[in-house]
């Protein structure tokens, strides 16, 4: 699968702590093999999430293209904001 990162979740990224960052990415290659643990949010349109300790990686995805689209990563408390 194809991963894809809009302005803002690079932004994001590029912003963490280095250790964060490191964990970020290898989260990143794991959506990418598909062997991450994602969980649908209930908000419209249909998004997911992947837990990476306290930040969070909202996504979609597009099965027909197999990409996924990073939207934003942010700590809990802001994510959703």
């Amino acid at each position: 699968m194809n991963v894809i990162l809009t302005g803002p979740a690079q932004k994001d990224i590029n912003a963490l702590a280095p250790l964060v960052k490191k964990r970020v990415q290898k989260e990143l290659v794991n959506i990418a093999s598909g062997n991450a643990r994602l969980e649908k949010l209930a908000e419209p349109p249909p998004r997911w999430k992947v837990r990476v300790g306290e930040y969070r990686i909202v996504l979609t995805l597009d099965a027909s293209r197999a990409t996924a689209t990073i939207l934003k990563v942010k700590h809990r408390r802001e994510v959703y904001r």
